[in-house]
């Protein structure tokens, strides 16, 4: 197999009207758009930044507008995480509020609680130029995946976690919130996507050759243009595929039954909240105030959460959506929650009537219970449970369907003043049983 990418020089660095060339599957690479003027800074393995500090060793994965590697802090001997931010992210004003707020909160938290192990810490932050733009380059310390991206494996097989762990990681999640609330801030994008898992200590030291071993080779495709010309500075020589999430899971666990809490773009200090705030989470979490009034508080925070929650013990969003528009997600709170306060109802026009086929809470927990979402994860040698999932054989007993019920009927509520607050969600019996 030729395992290049063809790209039309002439149209080069604008690929988006140039005829692409994706061979097979091999590697489910970042789009070619986003290495235009304004987009990705054109990172390779072995690059290295801060002039030779942080040396590039693997991708670890990629978004909208940034980019993820894994990299080696050759002061220090450790690996971390460099995420490279496109450049127009990095200029574009109301991300640069968002940035630094990411910086500049997780700071203030720690600061006030020193302990604190569950919001995740900026290393080092700076700014880098490129044929693209200008970069703003985050350094973290190096976490393994997402919560959601090992429960949301694929559409056909998901997984849910063992019980005792989707306790414990959802206390986890609530004590990083009780935590910011009570030192007076707004999380404002709590979702399983922004809970890692954290990596076991010696995953930290590791030497290249480890990390290939256990993560596997770090896979590229070579970009050639169908003139043979040369690519131009713009697009990187080669793409490189994204580590694996599975492959922490496999063989031997290298993740810790512990996360931490990132990405505070969202997040604001109460006393004094940013102007022209518009909240930014995803739909499926995002509250009925934050979709009716624009605003979003702690008690949008405690709504996320309890979506979170749900989706961790059960393996499925609370608030499914395939359209991901408005009318999709406020369809499915209807169905849930019936109909809302009219000052919200009353906005929706005729176009809406009450929910014909209501799904409350309970009965939402209910056939969770009954194991209807129960799957098996796929990995290459067959269908088997990973250490951390739970077995189709296991259901959730009344006992616990009824302190989940409650614990969400109390988190999940139209009006913010009548949802509990963190304080009394972590001291709910479900997270001790």
């Amino acid at each position: 197999m030729d395992e290049s990418l063809w790209l039309d020089a002439n149209k080069a660095p604008y690929f988006r009207e140039g005829d692409l060339y994706y061979p097979s599957d091999l590697l489910s690479h970042e789009n070619l758009d986003h290495y235009t003027p304004g987009g990705f800074h054109p990172i390779m393995i072995g690059d290295e930044f801060s002039h030779g500090r942080y040396r590039i060793i693997h991708k670890l994965g990629y978004g909208g507008f940034s980019t993820t590697w894994l990299a080696r802090d050759q002061h220090k001997n450790i690996l971390v995480a460099l995420k490279a931010l496109r450049a127009s992210a990095s200029g574009e004003a109301d991300t640069v509020d968002d940035i630094i707020r990411d910086v500049v909160i997780p700071q203030n938290i720690h600061s006030a609680l020193p302990t604190s192990d569950l919001i995740r810490p900026l290393y080092d932050s700076f700014v880098v130029e490129g044929p693209n733009g200008l970069h703003r380059i985050l350094i973290h310390p190096f976490a393994g995946p997402s919560i959601h991206s090992i429960l949301m494996e694929s559409l056909d097989e998901r997984v849910k976690l063992r019980g005792d762990l989707a306790r414990k990681l959802a206390k986890q999640m609530a004590m990083a919130l009780y935590d910011m609330h009570r030192l007076g801030f707004v999380h404002g994008d709590l979702t399983t996507s922004n809970i890692l898992f954290r990596v076991i200590d010696p995953i930290l030291g590791w030497s290249d050759a480890e990390v290939y071993h256990y993560l596997g080779d770090s896979l590229t495709l070579e970009v050639k243009t169908t003139s043979g010309d040369p690519c131009g500075p713009h697009v990187p020589r080669e793409l490189v595929e994204p580590v694996d999430h599975l492959r922490f899971f496999e063989q031997t666990l290298l993740l810790q039954e512990s996360i931490v809490v990132i990405d505070f773009g969202q997040s604001y200090e109460v006393a004094s909240p940013p102007k022209n705030y518009r909240p930014g989470t995803k739909m499926n979490y995002t509250s009925p105030e934050a979709l009716y009034d624009n605003r979003a508080g702690m008690e949008a925070d405690v709504w996320a959460l309890g979506c979170a929650i749900y989706e961790i013990r059960t393996g499925y969003h609370l608030f499914t959506m395939f359209a991901g528009d408005r009318d999709e997600i406020l369809g499915e709170i209807f169905r849930t929650l019936g109909k809302p306060p009219d000052a919200w109802w009353k906005t929706e026009g005729e176009g809406w009537t009450e929910p014909t086929r209501p799904c409350p809470i309970h009965k939402r927990v209910s056939l969770a219970a009954r194991g209807i979402y129960d799957a098996p994860v796929y990995v290459e040698d067959g269908l088997h449970p990973l250490p951390i999932t739970e077995v189709p054989e296991v259901r959730m007993d009344e006992k616990e369907v009824d302190l989940l019920t409650d614990l969400l009927e109390k988190m999940i509520r139209y009006r913010p003043e009548e949802r509990i607050t963190m304080e009394e969600v972590i001291s709910h019996p479900w997270f001790n049983m």
